[in-house]
């Protein structure tokens, strides 16, 4: 069903892409991926605030979906919501404590705004559950 909303993405028909990416995302609620074609073409409708949640929730699912990450900040730029990314990476370390990709992505949201002492603190959580996981050292540098 995502290659068919492509092609309908592609034709220009993005009531009807999105009508079947909500049945998608519905029908595979743990689907990430869903989750952003469905964003992405909210977007395109010019429904930006409504595309915010569905990239949130999928990077609440896949910590290292980058491109939602990326997705997230431009919405949020446009949208002038600058709180948002801070706030959403704070609500989802609580939510889920355990995972790497959440705190790195919570040191660099604080980290753009000037909270050093904070970012360090959400770098040394993420080495802690993951030693070994390069970007942790390379935001570090």
């Amino acid at each position: 069903m995502r290659a068919l909303s492509d092609v309908l993405c592609n034709e220009g028909q993005f009531s009807e892409a999105r009508e079947m990416l909500e049945q998608l995302v519905s029908g595979q609620p743990l689907d990430p991926i869903n989750r952003g074609y469905l964003a992405d073409v909210l977007v395109e409708l010019n429904d930006r605030e409504t595309a915010l949640e569905p990239f949130a929730h999928a990077v609440t699912l896949e910590a290292d979906y980058e491109y939602a990450w990326g997705r997230l900040d431009t919405l949020a730029d446009q949208l002038e919501r600058k709180d948002y990314q801070l706030k959403l990476s704070e609500r989802m370390t609580k939510v889920k404590p355990n995972s790497a990709g959440l705190w790195l992505e919570r040191a660099r949201k604080v980290g753009l705004n000037e909270q050093f002492e904070e970012a360090h603190v959400a770098l040394d959580r993420a080495e802690a559950l993951d030693p070994y996981r390069e970007s942790i050292h390379i935001t570090r540098a």
